[in-house]
């Protein structure tokens, strides 16, 4: 009876153990390229696309960053390129209207 409860939860580990050796890490920095800001939109392509089981670290930004840019922004390229709008770089369009 006993060797009858062994051999799923062995299968159920074994599962487990494949689908970790499959899972992938991902990394989603924060720059011009990933950050979206002021609406959701099913119409925006996704940056990231992951696997069920995958790992992702995801860079984060505050919308207080201007508060203190020294400290905040300067100095990171990504972080820059979200905050700063560059001489050669179009103005953002504005939102769209909601449907």
């Amino acid at each position: 009876m006993q060797a009858a409860r062994v051999a799923p939860l062995a299968l159920a580990a074994a599962v487990a153990a494949a689908a970790a050796a499959h899972a992938a890490e991902h990394t989603l920095p924060a720059n011009k390229d990933t950050v979206h800001w002021g609406y959701f939109s099913k119409d925006e392509p996704p940056v990231l696309t992951v696997a069920s089981g995958d790992t992702v670290d995801i860079e984060m930004l505050s919308h207080h960053a201007g508060d203190d840019p020294a400290r905040m922004i300067d100095g990171d390229a990504g972080v820059e390129s979200v905050y700063k709008v560059r001489d050669a770089s179009p103005v953002p369009a504005a939102r769209p209207p909601a449907p």
